[in-house]
């Protein structure tokens, strides 16, 4: 979404409010609190600044009419502007914010009254982005009430094409891909987009996302194989401090009970951990008789 916006914000805002004109995208972190908006328009209307922060939904989130007004107060604090917070959901779902938010007193006097701007893009029909005539809202039309069709993703693909902004046709399929999920839409959604695909490759936003993909599954490689480099540098240590032990152990017993070398040699070696060794070299080293000695060898094998 950060991607579509940033391709053609004033189109975003054109639709969100009428007659504002963008100006620029503010830093989305907001100062005071770790609070960051998915986007922050700063907006002229009726030639004064204001700004328009814009958050995306696609899962339930039962406090996001709070959320807004957190954001909405922390940029009027910040920026010291007018703000019109807005969100827009991608995808149905059961907890929707409906606006007004309203607090009230247990009397029922209401002291806050937080209005803001909620687009269901499921309830939106395809033909009132289309007439919009902004192609930068044109991926969205998959998500909207009858963007499902096939004509309509025709028609999504054409509009791109003419207009010339390749740009947006990997986000279009992006969107379409989680619309069309049967066997037979995925098969005709590749095929209609493999008419495009030297003209998809060539674009910037397939490019980042390619790269991103690229850097992740390079940090991913990177952080499995130092992950397998720990294990082996754990076991080539366990092993060495074992190693160590065994040779302890049967020096110990070399020179106090000679005649249990064989027999040291042969436990020694069937200890599993150095915890098990170490216990050993405790009992051979108080062990005042021979019998003592042969008797913790022999607890190593049955332990």
């Amino acid at each position: 979404m950060k991607r579509l916006i940033s391709a053609h914000p004033q189109h975003f805002v054109s639709w969100l409010l009428k007659d504002a004109h963008f100006q620029q995208l503010l830093p989305q972190e907001l100062k005071n609190k770790t609070r960051e908006a998915d986007v922050m328009f700063q907006v002229l209307l009726n030639e004064a600044e204001m700004l328009l922060p814009l958050e995306f939904q696609s899962r339930d989130d039962s406090n996001m009419a709070l959320r807004l007004l957190e954001y909405n107060v922390l940029a009027v604090s910040e920026y010291k502007r007018p703000v019109l917070s807005c969100v827009l959901y991608l995808r149905k779902g059961h907890m929707v914010a409906e606006s007004p938010l309203q607090w009230q007193l247990p009397n029922g006097q209401t002291v806050l009254t937080f209005t803001f701007l909620v687009v269901k893009l499921w309830e939106v029909a395809a033909e009132d982005i289309t007439q919009t005539g902004l192609v930068g809202l044109l991926p969205l039309l998959p998500l909207t009430r009858d963007g499902g069709r096939h004509e309509v993703i025709e028609e999504m693909i054409e509009r791109i094409v003419a207009a010339k902004q390749f740009n947006l046709l990997t986000l279009s399929e992006i969107f379409a891909g989680l619309i069309l999920k049967d066997s037979n839409d995925r098969e005709w959604l590749k095929w209609r987009f493999t008419m495009h695909k030297d003209i998809l490759e060539e674009s910037w936003v397939y490019q980042e996302i390619v790269q991103e993909g690229l850097e992740k599954g390079m940090r991913k490689g990177i952080e499995q194989g130092l992950q397998q480099g720990l294990q082996q540098g754990v076991e080539q240590e366990r092993q060495r401090q074992h190693q160590a032990l065994v040779s302890i152990v049967q020096g110990v017993i070399q020179g106090r009970f000679p005649e249990l070398s064989d027999l040291a040699k042969e436990q020694a070696g069937k200890a599993i951990e150095p915890a098990q060794l170490q216990e050993l070299l405790i009992k051979i080293g108080l062990a005042q008789k021979t019998e003592e000695a042969r008797q913790a060898l022999m607890e190593i094998s049955n332990s």
